[in-house]
């Protein structure tokens, strides 16, 4: 598979390479933001992000003080202004708290979110609900004529049982985005008709997410292509070994390449490689 990984070398640019540069025909760019946040780009301009976590909220908030933020923060909210945010459940780093309303005061983007999650962005954040959409497993949303969103079940018990995870489907690339989720089996035999090439997981083993160990299995149970950890080393109370994901799918998942981002890095894809001819390999 042919994909081509850009470091960051000033994040301090990262606004322009976000907003300002193109995306080459037939490809997807996937930016990691740290944490559980992913950026995405297509070749038409459009943008989405998932589940950003821009600030350090996370120290002050009264349910979760004292999760201090250990990885540097890449881009003001002031200067995120992506068409779609979405928000894959209502815990701080993947809602956050203090970055959506600074990103809806520039009133461009539009949120996406479960039922529970509109409710309190429009509530407590002052958003308004023509700008809020809300989702739930099943759902299958257009963002535009080449970029398709599914919505999947997901498994983070009873702190968040709104939980979902997701799957973007691009010009024939699918990609499954777990969310906080713990191992599954009902919901992953769901997310293998979806029939993902590539997979980003939440591995970081505590609060009922995956363990790397188990990250590596489920790239094996869904015959993934490429495996993207992620959800580790943003606190020290999350935990993660990303080295335990990477050994997990060298052995459960050997036809697949696990790939480990540094926070602001770009990884593009070309969306052609995902064939019908590379399909029938894979099948």
């Amino acid at each position: 598979m042919y994909q081509q990984s850009i470091l960051p070398e000033d994040t301090m640019n990262l606004h322009q390479q976000l907003f300002s540069e193109h995306t080459p025909e037939d490809h997807l760019d996937i930016f990691w933001l740290g944490q559980a946040g992913f950026f995405f780009r297509t070749d038409a301009g459009l943008s989405l992000a998932v589940d950003p976590y821009l600030t350090d909220c996370g120290e002050r908030i009264k349910n979760y003080k004292g999760f201090k933020r250990l990885t540097p923060k890449l881009i003001q909210p002031k200067d995120f202004c992506p068409r779609y945010v979405l928000s894959t459940h209502h815990h701080f780093d993947h809602l956050d708290y203090d970055a959506i309303p600074d990103i809806a005061a520039q009133g461009t983007s539009e949120f996406l979110a479960p039922e529970s999650c509109c409710t309190l962005m429009h509530d407590e954040m002052g958003i308004n609900s023509q700008r809020l959409t809300a989702l739930s497993p099943g759902d299958e949303l257009h963002l535009d004529r080449d970029l398709t969103l599914y919505v999947f079940d997901a498994d983070h018990g009873a702190m968040a049982p709104e939980a979902i995870g997701l799957g973007i489907e691009y010009r024939g690339l699918r990609i499954y985005i777990s969310g906080d989720t713990g191992f599954s089996p009902e919901i992953f035999r769901t997310v293998h008709k979806f029939q993902p090439h590539v997979g980003i997981l939440s591995v970081n083993g505590a609060f009922g997410n995956l363990t790397g160990t188990e990250g590596g299995q489920l790239a094996g149970l869904l015959n993934l292509s490429l495996a993207i950890p992620c959800h580790f080393g943003t606190f020290a109370e999350h935990g993660g070994d990303p080295a335990s994901f990477i050994s997990s799918v060298k052995e459960h998942a050997p036809t697949c390449t696990p790939f480990l981002m540094a926070q602001g890095e770009r990884l593009r894809l070309n969306a052609y490689d995902y064939s019908d001819s590379q399909e029938q390999e894979r099948l």
